[in-house]
């Protein structure tokens, strides 16, 4: 399966994101009907992951390992 870019319109709000026990507070996102793929229930962005020193996806595990959390800027 592949998604492409287009011309689309997606709602749009601030909420509050938990991993862990990081909270994450009016973080832009997207509201989608329905899942982008099967199995999906929302997607990450890089100005999320990047707050975090490094980002490991095990695959085979079915996990994502994050480091520690960057200093704010």
């Amino acid at each position: 399966m592949a998604i492409g870019l287009a011309e689309i319109s997606i709602p749009q709000t601030e909420t509050t994101v938990g991993i862990g026990a990081h909270a994450f507070e009016k973080v832009p996102t997207g509201l989608h009907e329905t899942a982008i793929f099967p199995g999906e229930a929302g997607l990450l962005g890089n100005a999320l992951l990047s707050c975090f020193s490094t980002v490991t996806i095990d695959g085979k595990a079915g996990r994502v390992i994050l480091g520690p959390r960057r200093p704010a800027q």
